[in-house]
């Protein structure tokens, strides 16, 4: 029965794992609804970027 126990928490563990690794796969795009990135050439060395993270 322990067995069986450690068995099911394991899963439980690989599962949270994947799912957090999975969480921190956000592409980013220019703007959009939920998020994303406006920018904007001010010079030939100057960019001014803003950002909005994911809703």
């Amino acid at each position: 029965m322990k067995s069986n126990i450690r068995k099911a928490v394991l899963g439980l563990a690989v599962v949270a794992a994947l799912a957090a690794m999975t969480g921190c796969a956000t592409p980013y795009q220019s703007e959009g609804l939920i998020g994303g990135y406006k920018d904007r050439q001010i010079d030939d060395q100057t960019l001014h970027v803003q950002f909005w993270g994911n809703g």
